[in-house]
Protein backbone atom coordinates (compact mmCIF):
# COMPACT_ATOMS: atom_id res chain seq x y z
CA UNK A 1 0.00 0.00 0.00
CA UNK A 2 1.47 3.29 -1.07
CA UNK A 3 0.62 6.53 0.76
CA UNK A 4 1.14 9.97 -0.64
CA UNK A 5 3.38 12.42 1.20
CA UNK A 6 0.53 14.32 2.85
CA UNK A 7 -0.95 11.13 4.27
CA UNK A 8 2.48 10.07 5.52
CA UNK A 9 2.93 13.42 7.30
CA UNK A 10 -0.44 13.07 8.98
CA UNK A 11 0.35 9.48 9.97
CA UNK A 12 3.63 10.63 11.56
CA UNK A 13 1.78 13.35 13.49
CA UNK A 14 -0.75 10.83 14.77
CA UNK A 15 2.04 8.43 15.70
CA UNK A 16 3.89 11.17 17.59
CA UNK A 17 0.72 12.10 19.48
CA UNK A 18 0.07 8.47 20.36
CA UNK A 19 3.64 8.08 21.61
CA UNK A 20 3.23 11.18 23.78
CA UNK A 21 -0.06 9.89 25.20
CA UNK A 22 1.55 6.52 25.90
CA UNK A 23 4.50 8.08 27.72
CA UNK A 24 2.20 10.31 29.79
CA UNK A 25 -0.12 7.48 30.83
CA UNK A 26 2.53 4.93 31.74
CA UNK A 27 3.29 6.46 35.12
CA UNK A 28 4.57 4.52 38.07
CA UNK A 29 1.81 2.79 40.06
CA UNK A 30 2.70 4.75 43.20
CA UNK A 31 2.35 8.07 41.43
CA UNK A 32 -0.99 7.04 40.01
CA UNK A 33 -2.13 5.95 43.47
CA UNK A 34 -1.17 9.27 45.08
CA UNK A 35 -2.72 11.23 42.22
CA UNK A 36 -5.95 9.29 42.74
CA UNK A 37 -5.90 9.96 46.49
CA UNK A 38 -5.34 13.69 45.93
CA UNK A 39 -8.03 13.86 43.28
CA UNK A 40 -10.51 12.10 45.56
CA UNK A 41 -9.67 14.42 48.47
CA UNK A 42 -10.09 17.44 46.21
CA UNK A 43 -13.48 16.27 45.04
CA UNK A 44 -14.66 15.68 48.62
CA UNK A 45 -13.37 19.02 49.90
CA UNK A 46 -14.73 20.89 46.90
CA UNK A 47 -18.14 19.30 47.36
CA UNK A 48 -18.20 20.18 51.06
CA UNK A 49 -17.23 23.79 50.38
CA UNK A 50 -19.80 24.05 47.60
CA UNK A 51 -22.62 22.64 49.73
CA UNK A 52 -21.71 24.91 52.64
CA UNK A 53 -21.64 27.99 50.42
CA UNK A 54 -24.95 27.15 48.77
CA UNK A 55 -26.53 26.48 52.18
CA UNK A 56 -25.14 29.73 53.54
CA UNK A 57 -26.49 31.77 50.61
CA UNK A 58 -29.88 30.07 50.82
CA UNK A 59 -30.06 30.68 54.56
CA UNK A 60 -29.27 34.38 54.05
CA UNK A 61 -32.02 34.57 51.46
CA UNK A 62 -34.41 32.84 53.85
CA UNK A 63 -35.03 29.90 51.55
CA UNK A 64 -34.00 27.36 54.18
CA UNK A 65 -36.01 27.96 57.36
CA UNK A 66 -34.39 27.16 60.67
CA UNK A 67 -30.83 27.54 59.52
CA UNK A 68 -30.49 31.00 61.03
CA UNK A 69 -31.58 29.64 64.43
CA UNK A 70 -29.08 26.82 64.09
CA UNK A 71 -26.26 29.19 63.22
CA UNK A 72 -27.18 31.45 66.13
CA UNK A 73 -27.06 28.46 68.45
CA UNK A 74 -23.63 27.48 67.13
CA UNK A 75 -22.42 31.06 67.60
CA UNK A 76 -23.65 31.03 71.20
CA UNK A 77 -21.88 27.75 71.89
CA UNK A 78 -18.65 29.03 70.36
CA UNK A 79 -18.84 32.28 72.35
CA UNK A 80 -19.37 30.41 75.63
CA UNK A 81 -16.60 27.95 74.88
CA UNK A 82 -13.96 30.35 73.60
Amino acid sequence: MHMDQETQKEARKVEALLDEIKSNTQARPGKSFYNGILQGAGIVLGTIVGVVLVGWVLSILGVIPGVSELTQRFAEILQKRY
